[in-house]
């Protein structure tokens, strides 16, 4: 070398990191972002350690500090590893001893430089947003999936985050409200299976969604609360049905009426006797005299109609929570530099502040079906009382929505499926099909429930 000359080390490029495939994103977010319990449980793992099972809860519960947000059973930890890090390559699995019978578990390279950014940056969010959880914006691990066939033949699992996503994505960008049958089609998903998440998405406050339900009122009138002085016009030839419509609302102003309620309320003012085929052609009458009120501004329509039967929106709260998620995922799976990093520093921070990692297990716990399971038993006795106190017939979803009222117990249609099917036998129950729903009740209660 000459004088003067300088031996200059090469540029080093450091090569972008490719975007993620949905699959890969779908992988992740079902082993660390769907529950604040595993991404920690790697979170806290360090480099070159193998944890064994009682080793592992240990780490984890040292990572809480003097105050348990979860004292957990000493087998949860390895069972996030076993079922959801160690699947998809977070980990890895270790043998402890020459017969293979004892072995831990070590984080792998992959769970390091992808899983522990993904985990940093979701557990911000959930730290931020004190009163969500991942495990309410994502379906668990074991949600309904199928396989799918990618456009280059490769067998894959269509996994519940992605499907979870592409709801969020057009719930920001759809035209809102949107009835379920609408957001069936944008997503390209079986009406049942969209119904199934769009029911969860409201149990936990993720989204707002309201629909009549088999075999309810489309809509309810009541009187408008500025209708014209002069006296409505008739409908067709149908004058003293129209007046006898009009002074209904008129003495009722606060109430909601169905159409099935109007025809009955105009069947039982009119004195002669009535036949079966009556009742039909008053719930015609009163539904076109309502029609024409609501047109004249005599009268409102709360709700829906024929073709529109349910509704879903966002409040500004749910809308700005779920944009900051949707936002920060769309980052990660562009492997976006600075969202990598931020991820990364956030882990770090995390596990030198006990306080945050027991506040985020604590929720963890809240929010968790498992943690705080109630018996089958006890649910299914409560599914009985409910039956027995109704005094009609009561479907699935009713049943749902009982025990969310009178327990603040959530259960899927699935879940109520199976416990509806399995009933005690000393409390017999009977199942019928009525207006396209099936209806349950006790047809035989003399112990009592």
């Amino acid at each position: 070398m000459e004088m003067g000359e300088q031996r200059v080390a090469p540029l080093e490029v450091t090569k972008p990191k490719e975007h993620l495939s949905d699959n890969e994103m779908g992988n992740l977010i079902s082993a660390v972002g769907n529950h604040e319990g595993k991404a920690i449980t790697l979170l806290v793992m360090e480099n070159g350690v193998i944890y064994p099972q009682r080793e592992l809860h240990k780490r984890v519960m040292r990572a809480q500090g003097k105050g348990k947000g979860w004292v957990m059973g000493t087998n949860v930890p390895f069972q996030y590893c076993r079922d959801s890090l160690f699947p998809i390559g977070l980990i890895t699995k270790e043998a402890l001893n020459s017969d293979l019978s004892t072995y831990g578990y070590i984080k792998t390279p992959y769970g390091e430089d992808t899983g522990v950014p993904l985990a940093g940056l979701l557990l911000k969010f959930s730290y931020d947003h004190p009163d969500v959880s991942l495990q309410d914006f994502f379906a668990g691990t074991n949600s309904p999936s199928k396989q799918i066939t990618t456009d280059e033949g490769v067998e894959t699992k269509k996994r519940a985050p992605m499907l979870r996503l592409k709801i969020f994505w057009q719930l920001l960008t759809q035209q809102l409200p949107i009835r379920e049958t609408d957001l069936a089609k944008v997503t390209k998903e079986h009406h049942g299976i969209i119904l199934q998440h769009i029911a969860s998405l409201k149990d936990k406050k993720i989204i707002t969604y309201d629909a009549t339900g088999l075999g309810k009122p489309f809509s309810f009138y009541q009187l408008s609360p500025n209708p014209p002085q002069e006296p409505p016009s008739s409908y067709n030839r149908y004058p003293a049905p129209t007046a006898s419509v009009y002074q209904a609302l008129l003495q009722n102003k606060d109430q909601q009426w169905s159409i099935d309620t109007f025809a009955d309320y105009y069947l039982n003012s009119r004195k002669e006797d009535k036949k079966p085929q009556d009742r039909m052609l008053a719930k015609r009458i009163v539904s076109r005299i309502l029609f024409d009120l609501e047109r004249q501004g005599y009268a409102k329509r709360e709700k829906f109609s024929f073709g529109h039967q349910s509704d879903i929106s966002l409040s500004d709260t749910q809308r700005q929570t779920m944009l900051d998620l949707v936002t920060l995922i769309d980052k990660f799976q562009n492997q976006n530099p600075q969202i990598l990093q931020e991820g990364k520093e956030f882990a770090d921070y995390l596990r030198t502040h006990p306080e945050m990692v027991s506040i985020l297990f604590a929720k963890a716990k809240e929010h968790s079906p498992y943690a705080n399971q109630i018996s089958k038993d006890e649910t299914q006795h409560r599914i009985l009382s409910l039956l027995s106190s109704s005094g009609k017939p009561l479907t699935r979803q009713e049943i749902r929505e009982g025990l969310k009222v009178t327990y603040d117990q959530s259960l899927s249609p699935s879940n109520v499926l199976k416990l509806t099917s399995s009933l005690p036998t000393n409390y017999p129950v009977s199942s019928l099909k009525e207006k396209g729903s099936i209806r349950y009740q006790i047809i035989s209660n003399k112990k009592g429930v």
